[in-house]
C-alpha cells in the first residue's frame, strides 16, 4: 500500500520553506551587519583609546622632561648664584677698604708689622717681585711696575699695602660655600698687581705658561678690551646687558693648575664711583659645573649639557659629546660650540631667546642610520 505523505514534511517549493529562507536570511544578514558594525565600533574605540593613551603618554613624557630640565636649571642657577654671592661678598669687603684708603693703608702697615704679611723679594730670572710662602695670599708685582732700579714703583707698593686687607677676608670666602679653585684681587690698570689665595708661586708658573706676559699690562695681555668695557658700563650703566655687575668669562686654561676653568669678575671702583679700581674674582673648574649636568639620567641614551649663550658647551658627558658631534678645540682657548658640530641638525640648533623651555625634534645620523631625538633647551 502507498504510504501517505508526512504531516510535517518539508519541501523547498513550499511556502513554509520560502518563508524560513527569507526570514532566516534576513536575520543572518542583520546579524552579520550588526556584528560588523559592532566590530567596527570596537576597533574604532580601540584605535581612539590607543591614540588617546599615546597622546597622554607623550604629554606626560614632555611634562616630565620639562620639569626635569627646569629642576636641573634651578640646581645649576643655584650653584652659580652661590658663586655670585661669594664674589659679591668679597667685592663688598674690598670696596669698604677702598672707600677708606687711610684706614686700609694703616691696616696694611700694621699687618706687615705683625708678620701677617711677608716681605717681597726680587726674582731676577722672572723680573718681578713676590712675597714669601706662609702668607695667606700670594702677591706679585710684575716687571712693568718696576722702576729703572728694578724696584716696585711707589704706586705699586701702595696698592700692595692697601690690598693686604684681602688676607683677612679672602681665605674665609674661599673656604665657604661650594668648592673653588682660588679667589683673588687684581689691581687697576695703572697697577695690576695680582693677589690670590691660597698661596702659590704664581710668578714662576705664569712665566712658564704665558710667555711674554711680564712685558705687557695685565689687562691688555690677558683680557684685551674687557677693562674698557667695564669703564663704559660704569659711565653708562644702561649699556650693561645684565643687571648683575659680575662678568663670567669664557673657559680658558688656568696657568696655575693647568685645568680648564671659568672665572667670575666683579669690578671695584674708586671712592667717588667715577673710575675703576681693580676687581675681585673667583675661579672654578668645569668639573665642578659638570657634576650637576652629568647626574642627569633620562632613559638609556638621554643626557644633559650646559652651554653658554653662544652655544659653547661647558659641560656634557662623554657619550653626550659624541651624540652632539662636538669636541674641544683648545687652540682658541676652549671652543666646543654646537655650531661646529658634525651633525647638521645640531649645528643649526638655535639657542633659546627667552626663559621658556623650547622643545625641538630632530634626526641625527648614527652608524649610518637616522635616529630621532627630542631636544629641550
Amino acid at each position: 500500500a502507498e504510504t501517505p505523505p508526512s504531516r510535517w514534511g518539508f519541501s523547498l517549493t513550499s511556502f513554509r520553506a520560502k518563508f524560513v529562507l527569507v526570514v532566516g536570511g534576513a536575520v543572518l544578514v542583520d546579524l552579520l551587519v550588526d556584528g560588523g558594525i559592532a566590530l567596527w565600533n570596537v576597533n574604532c574605540l580601540s584605535t581612539n583609546a590607543m591614540d588617546e593613551v599615546g597622546r597622554g603618554l607623550e604629554k606626560a613624557n614632555i611634562e616630565y622632561l620639562q620639569n626635569y630640565i627646569a629642576t636641573t636649571v634651578e640646581r645649576t642657577d643655584l650653584l652659580l648664584d652661590r658663586y655670585h654671592s661669594e664674589v659679591s661678598g668679597l667685592a663688598g669687603s674690598m670696596q669698604t677698604f677702598i672707600d677708606n684708603p687711610a684706614l686700609s693703608d694703616k691696616l696694611g702697615q700694621q699687618l706687615q708689622t705683625d708678620g701677617v704679611t711677608t716681605p717681597l723679594a726680587y726674582n731676577e730670572t722672572g723680573n718681578w717681585w713676590q712675597n714669601q710662602p706662609g702668607e695667606a695670599s700670594a702677591v706679585t708685582v710684575w716687571g712693568y711696575l718696576l722702576d729703572e732700579n728694578k724696584q716696585p714703583t711707589p704706586d705699586a707698593m701702595k696698592t700692595v699695602r692697601e690690598s693686604a686687607a684681602f688676607n683677612l677676608v679672602g681665605p674665609s670666602f674661599l673656604s665657604a660655600g661650594p668648592p673653588k679653585l682660588q679667589m683673588y684681587y687684581i689691581g687697576p690698570r695703572a697697577n695690576p698687581i695680582l693677589r690670590s689665595t691660597p698661596y702659590n708661586d704664581q710668578g714662576s708658573v705664569f712665566d712658564k705658561v704665558y710667555p711674554g706676559h711680564n712685558e705687557t699690562n695685565w689687562w691688555d695681555f690677558y683680557f684685551p678690551g674687557l677693562y674698557e668695557t667695564w669703564e663704559t658700563w660704569l659711565a653708562k650703566p644702561s649699556e650693561r646687558p645684565v643687571d648683575s655687575p659680575i662678568t663670567m668669562l669664557s673657559p680658558y686654561l688656568d696657568g696655575i693648575t693647568g685645568k680648564i676653568i671659568v672665572s667670575f669678575f666683579q669690578p671695584l671702583t674708586t671712592p667717588d664711583r667715577k673710575d675703576l679700581n681693580g676687581i675681585v674674582g673667583v675661579d672654578l673648574t668645569l668639573d665642578q659645573l659638570a657634576d650637576i649636568v652629568k647626574s642627569v639620567k633620562i632613559a638609556e641614551t638621554g643626557f644633559a649639557f650646559l652651554s653658554m649663550s653662544n652655544g659653547n658647551v661647558l659641560a656634557v658627558t662623554e657619550d653626550g659629546e659624541k651624540t652632539l658631534g662636538v669636541k674641544i678645540n683648545n687652540e682658541s682657548g676652549f671652543d666646543r660650540r654646537l655650531a661646529h658640530s658634525s651633525q647638521a641638525a645640531i649645528a643649526g640648533l638655535a639657542m633659546p631667546s627667552s626663559p621658556e623651555t623650547v622643545l625641538t625634534t630632530l634626526t641625527l645620523k648614527e652608524n649610518g642610520e637616522d635616529v630621532p631625538y627630542v631636544v629641550l633647551l
